[in-house]
């Protein structure tokens, strides 16, 4: 494993950038979180941006809330932990799921998590990544072993992917094409073209969708 650099060694102390609402954006100190009772507190080592956290700075994005920290792929160490947290502990390098189903309505009660009519979302409508700490329930959370934080802080689109790919029913040496491989989803869309190919698939392509624009005269 190749080391990550040493994190930033902030003067000010722990720092968030926050969305305060559509194009309001600033940088601020950050108040040392405290985990709630099944909750763990994670220093972030590595957090990406995605063409959702656009989207939410756009003011674009209806599941988001404002005032808010982005941030919903990220990767990091555990600093602290805590009551009822049972198989996390501090100094785990982890990774974490952003999408926290309430496990309680209708369609968590059906297993459709993804449809969760009450969804706590890391970094969509509670504080995510782009912060010196984040909390995140333990059940959201995954160890990464010795994987490199910033590969680590990938594994949340590479989910995406995988879980579009199985959904497709793709058959090993079939055709295929990606949509979606543009500059705003390039993570998501190149990780489905390259999982078509590793499936057998040698007629794989993307499709981008690109905006050309150009200076009017006068």
């Amino acid at each position: 494993m190749r080391e990550d650099p040493s994190p930033v060694q902030y003067a000010t102390g722990p720092l968030t950038s926050r969305v305060l609402g559509p194009e309001r954006l600033e940088v601020t100190r950050q108040v040392r979180p405290t985990p709630e009772p099944g909750e763990v507190l994670i220093t972030v080592r590595r957090a990406g941006v995605c063409g959702t956290d656009v989207h939410i700075i756009e003011g674009s994005y209806p599941l988001a809330t404002y005032p808010l920290t982005l941030g919903h792929e990220l990767s990091g160490t555990v600093v602290e932990v805590g009551e009822d947290v049972e198989n996390v502990g501090v100094g785990d390098r982890v990774t974490a799921d952003p999408n926290v189903p309430c496990l309680a309505c209708e369609e968590c009660r059906r297993n459709a998590f993804n449809h969760c009519a009450d969804m706590r979302i890391v970094g969509v409508n509670a504080d995510g990544g782009f912060a010196s700490y984040v909390t995140v329930p333990e059940r959201a959370v995954y160890p990464i072993g010795d994987l490199s934080f910033g590969a680590a802080a990938l594994v949340e689109p590479l989910a995406c992917a995988l879980w579009g790919f199985k959904r497709s029913r793709f058959e090993p040496g079939g055709r295929a094409i990606v949509c979606g491989s543009s500059l705003d989803h390039t993570a998501a869309g190149r990780n489905r073209l390259k999982h078509a190919r590793f499936q057998g698939s040698r007629d794989s392509h993307a499709a981008a969708r690109r905006v050309i624009t150009r200076r009017l005269p006068g």
